[in-house]
């Protein structure tokens, strides 16, 4: 393993440390009123178009976070889509 790769490692890592936070509120809250529709569509496209290519060309590292990409963002999509009911509780 050479430094570009420790890069590629590390970028990715940090990528998907980064939807944590997201996906975490996302499920506690169990909505996503707050966040755009054009926002997830478009990043769900975009890193749904990329996935393949990273496969096609052998680069699995990014795949996996494009991988990764998909099944937060897609999680949180369907919780905009089919929030649970407003309670007192689930208000920030």
């Amino acid at each position: 393993m050479d430094s570009w790769d420790l890069l590629i490692w590390a970028g990715s890592a940090g990528f998907i440390l980064c939807l944590v936070p997201q996906l975490w509120r996302t499920v506690h809250r169990r909505r996503a009123d707050d966040i755009s529709l054009g926002f997830l569509i478009l990043v769900l496209l975009s890193s749904s178009l990329t996935l393949p290519y990273m496969l096609h060309e052998r680069e699995f590292v990014f795949g996996a976070a494009q991988a990764v990409n998909v099944a937060v963002w897609g999680t949180v999509l369907y919780f905009k889509l089919f929030p649970a009911p407003v309670t007192h509780a689930a208000q920030p």
